[in-house]
Formats: structure tokens, sequence, C-alpha cells
């Protein structure tokens, strides 16, 4: 949805053009603090004046209230999952209670193994360590990036 736009913003918006502030178009979200609130505008208009080294935003700031946020999203998750039917085993290999014994060594499927060579670079012996070692995609990937840059 367009931001609502009025009379006096675009005389504002003019005015700081004939005063030589230039438009900042990769703005996308400006966010700033008064006390400990945070507040953001989002699809903001932000233009800059080189010679006074001033950045005027045009927007409407919004209250961030991440703890309301986090309460309903937790909230969201928690009815959502209670129809959800509990997996028969929630722990993870190694815990001791002898059900992992028998269970397949090759957990990682051609895919898994595939994108640790191309987004990593290695060859398929190496990928397979490193999923092994890190028992997932994503940690192994990263970790080929890291001994990279070593």
């Amino acid at each position: 949805m367009a931001p609502k736009v009025n009379k006096n913003q675009i005389n504002t918006e003019e005015q700081l053009l004939k005063l030589g502030a230039k438009r900042v178009d990769t703005a996308t979200k400006v966010s700033f603090y008064r006390g400990d609130l945070e507040f953001q505008i989002q699809q903001p208009k932000v233009f800059y004046n080189e010679a006074t080294q001033t950045y005027y935003v045009i927007g409407e700031p919004r209250h961030q209230d991440y703890n309301e946020q986090t309460q309903k999203l937790m909230s969201f998750f928690q009815n959502n999952m209670k129809n959800q039917p509990m997996p028969a085993h929630q722990h993870g290999e190694g815990c001791g209670c002898g059900d992992h014994e028998g269970e397949n060594a090759e957990a990682y499927t051609e895919d898994d193994i595939k994108t640790v060579m191309e987004q990593g670079n290695v060859d398929e012996a190496k990928a397979k360590a490193l999923l092994e070692e890190h028992k997932d995609v994503v940690n192994a990937v990263l970790a080929c990036q890291n001994q990279e840059k070593k």
C-alpha cells in the first residue's frame, strides 16, 4: 500500500530540492531512539544536503515494541503447535538412551552433499566429513568458507 502524500509533504520535498538536498533512494527504513524507545519509519523519503552534511527524513515514525511482537509470535506458534502431533523421539544422538543403534549413518541426502560441494568448493569426501562434523548443511558450508579465509 502506497503511503499517503499530503500537500505539505510535497512542498517540503520541493523546498529541500531547492536548497540543494539530493534524494537518497536506497533507504528502505530509518530507525532512531528516544530514550529507551525505538521508532522506525518504513519507506521513508530521505534527502541529504552535502553543504550542511544533514539528512532530512520524511515519513511517519512508529514505535517498535519488540516485547509485544515477540509475545504475539510466541502465542501464534503455541496455538498452532497444539494441533501438531509430538514426535516419538525428542532427543539427539549420543543421549545415552540406546535407541540410536542401527540408525542409518548416512543421514544426508545427495542434494545436501552436492550443496556443500558447490557452495563450499570442496570434493565429495570433504563435504561428507563436514556434514558429519557440523550436523547440517548451513554450518558445513560456513565451515568451508571460514577455512578459505584462513
